[in-house]
Order: structure tokens, then C-alpha cells, then sequence
């Protein structure tokens, strides 16, 4: 029992522990609040009322409510990983925080068809709110700009947009290639000094 009320009063002795002290009857317009919602109130609750009729109560009316929980993630975070000279390169999106369950869905500008794209989630045992990542792994030779969404029913949230230039993605593949050669090129000059 969420709210009980006859006689003109509340009745909290016939409420269930876990609604005490969260309900209110807004008496001009028969409306009941329900505070501190969490995602253990989520489901479908029947409202009866019941008039004195002959000293009896009689059944009035009858409905049903679906009461949907949501809370927001976060705004999406993207980081990005470069990969070697020629390899892919992985952009990674997280947001915490929401409810329900959602899924990552990416956006490239341009769209880039060679890509793959992974998504976890994780479940707060006392809250029931998920965190969630996701990982998109590009195979491209242009500059692409990328931005992740987190999409939970009806709602969504995005992050802003990163670029990802080839420029960027190959410095570190570049720096690596000439300190190897830098190597090469001192280990060659060693070995023609020993001769």
C-alpha cells in the first residue's frame, strides 16, 4: 500500500514502510506526490476510491498508473588513443550515471565505414544506475571529427566533437621511426668505426 486516506485523514499505519514520510495528497485535486523516487518505484500502481454509501464503502473508481524512472548521464567524455603509423585508432566514451539502461551510438563527420564499435555497462548495486563506456576503433587515412551520444529511451545526451587529424594520429608513429633510424644510423657508424 503506497497512501492510504479516509475519514478525512492520512493513514500511515496502513502504508508500506518504504512510502512513509515520501507521499503527499494534494486534497483540492486528488493528486498524491511521490518524493525521493528511486528505481525500486518504477512499475504499475492501482488507485481506487472508495465513497460511504449506507454506512458502506463502495468501490467509485478504479485506475492504473506506469510510473517510468529516468535519471540523466552525464555529458559523454571522449579520449582518444593513436595507434602506430598505419594501424587504427580508438576513440573512447564514457558517461555515468543514468537510468535505464542506454547504448553508445557514434557520429563521424565524414561518416567513416571502416569502423568498429564495442559497448559496456555497469550497474550500481545500491542505486541501480548504469555507467556507461564504449570504444570506436577508426581505420582512416583523413582528418574525421567524432562525437558519441548516450541514448536511453527516449533521451539522449552527446558529447562535444573531437577532431582526429591524420597529422595527430601519426606524430607519435614519426617520433618512433626516427629515433629507430637515429639508431640505425649510430649503430651503422659504430660498426663501420670497428671495421
Amino acid at each position: 500500500m503506497v497512501f492510504a486516506f479516509f475519514n478525512g485523514q492520512e493513514q500511515p499505519d496502513h502504508q508500506e514502510l518504504s512510502y512513509q514520510k515520501r507521499t503527499h495528497l494534494f486534497k483540492d485535486n486528488l493528486t498524491l506526490s511521490l518524493s525521493h523516487v528511486s528505481r525500486w518505484d518504477e512499475g504499475q500502481y492501482d488507485c481506487h476510491i472508495f465513497l460511504l454509501n449506507d454506512h458502506e464503502y463502495e468501490l467509485e473508481d478504479s485506475g492504473q498508473v506506469l510510473l517510468s524512472i529516468w535519471a540523466e548521464f552525464s555529458q559523454p567524455q571522449i579520449t582518444v588513443r593513436s595507434g602506430e603509423m598505419g594501424t587504427e585508432n580508438t576513440a573512447r566514451c564514457s558517461s555515468q550515471g543514468g537510468y535505464p539502461k542506454g547504448y553508445i551510438h557514434w557520429k563521424s563527420s565524414p561518416h567513416v565505414a571502416d569502423s568498429r564499435n564495442e559497448t559496456w555497462t555497469e550497474q550500481h548495486p545500491q542505486t541501480q544506475l548504469y555507467n556507461i563506456s564504449g570504444g570506436l576503433a577508426l581505420n582512416t587515412t583523413s582528418g574525421v571529427s567524432v562525437s558519441c551520444c548516450v541514448v536511453a529511451g527516449e533521451r539522449r545526451v552527446c558529447s562535444k566533437s573531437i577532431r582526429m587529424s591524420p597529422h595527430e594520429r601519426s606524430r607519435a608513429g614519426r617520433q618512433r621511426w626516427a629515433e629507430g633510424m637515429t639508431a640505425l644510423l649510430c649503430l651503422t657508424i659504430l660498426l663501420s668505426l670497428g671495421t
